[in-house]
C-alpha cells in the first residue's frame, strides 16, 4: 500500500497534538499574573469568574479567583488572527462580559444559526462536515454559545461582530488558530461552562500571549500558510455521513435543504 506524503504529515501531525494534549502546559502562573492584573486595575474584581483565551498556546482557563482553576481546556481562534476590526475574521481581544447564553436544553451537537436551532433541529458529531461543506462552509455553530459584550474601548463591538465561544464540529483542530473569527471550544466544554460553571455577568479576556495593540495583532505570511495549510489537511471523520436530522438518520440532501434557508455564519 502506497502511503501518501500528505498521509504521513497528518499522522505526524496528529501524534504531535497527543504528545502536548496529555499537558496543558504550567501556565497556571500565567494566567494569574493575568486575574491579578485586571483585579489591580480595578477591570474585575477578586473573587469574579473569568475566562480567560490564551491565543498563543490555544487553550482556555476558568477561574474563580486568583487561585481558583475550574476547567481547562483547547480552542480554536481565528486562522486570520487577532484583531477587532469589522468584517476582518479575527477574533477580537481584551475584557469582555457575558451577556446571554444560546443553545442551553439543546442536545449535544445541534446546529445553532442566529443563536437559535435549527427546524427541523441537525445534529452534527464532533468532526463531521456541514452539509454545506461542498459550498465552501464546512464548519457550523454547535450546541452552546457564550454571547459577549465588549468591556473595552476597542472590542465595543465583539456582539455586533458576532464573535461567540461555541462548541464545533471541528473538534480535531481544537488548539490550533482555525476559525473565521469565533472561539470554538468541544460541545463537552461549552455545556459545562454554559450549563453549570458560568452565568451573565462572568467575564471573558482574551489574549495573544503578549501585550495587546493592534499593531501587534496582525498575523504572519509563515502563520497563515500554516494555519491554511491545517484547515485544508483536516478530514471529516468519515464514520460519519449520515446526518440526524430531529432524532432520525437522514441524508446529506435533506441536511443541506434545511441549511439552505439559513445565513452562513461566517465566523463559525
Amino acid at each position: 500500500m502506497i502511503i501518501s506524503e500528505n498521509k504521513v504529515r497528518l499522522v505526524i501531525r496528529d501524534l504531535l497534538f497527543r504528545l502536548h494534549e496529555a499537558a496543558i502546559e504550567s501556565k497556571i502562573s500565567g494566567v494569574n499574573t493575568v486575574y491579578d492584573v485586571l483585579v489591580k486595575n480595578g477591570l474585575i474584581k477578586e473573587g469574579s469568574t473569568l475566562l480567560l483565551i490564551d491565543g498563543q498556546k490555544q487553550t482556555f482557563t476558568l477561574k474563580k479567583g486568583s487561585k481558583d482553576v475550574t476547567l481547562q481546556g483547547k480552542v480554536s481562534t481565528a486562522a486570520k488572527g487577532f484583531g477587532n476590526q469589522p468584517d476582518s475574521a479575527k477574533t477580537s481581544t481584551g475584557l469582555m462580559r457575558v451577556s446571554g447564553f444560546a443553545g442551553k436544553g439543546s442536545v449535544k451537537g445541534t446546529v445553532l444559526i442566529g443563536l437559535t436551532p435549527v427546524e427541523p433541529r441537525i445534529v452534527l458529531g464532533p468532526n463531521q462536515d456541514s452539509p454545506r461543506a461542498k459550498q465552501g462552509h464546512a464548519a457550523e455553530v454547535l450546541t452552546r454559545a457564550i454571547v459577549l459584550d465588549g468591556v473595552e474601548e476597542h472590542n465595543k463591538n465583539v456582539k455586533s461582530r458576532s464573535i461567540y465561544v461555541h462548541g464545533t464540529n471541528r473538534e480535531s483542530r481544537l488548539g490550533t488558530k482555525a476559525s473565521g473569527g469565533c472561539i470554538r471550544v468541544s460541545s463537552a466544554d461549552v455545556i459545562a461552562l454554559v450549563d453549570t460553571l458560568m452565568k451573565v455577568g462572568d467575564y471573558v479576556y482574551v489574549y495573544t500571549g503578549a501585550p495587546i495593540n493592534e499593531s501587534d495583532q496582525k498575523i504572519t505570511g509563515k502563520q497563515r500558510l500554516r494555519s491554511l495549510l491545517e484547515q485544508d489537511a483536516v478530514e471529516s471523520d468519515a464514520s460519519e455521513e449520515v446526518y440526524m436530522i430531529d432524532g432520525q438518520p437522514g441524508s446529506e440532501e435533506e441536511a443541506l435543504q434545511i441549511l439552505s434557508k439559513y445565513p452562513v455564519e461566517k465566523n463559525a
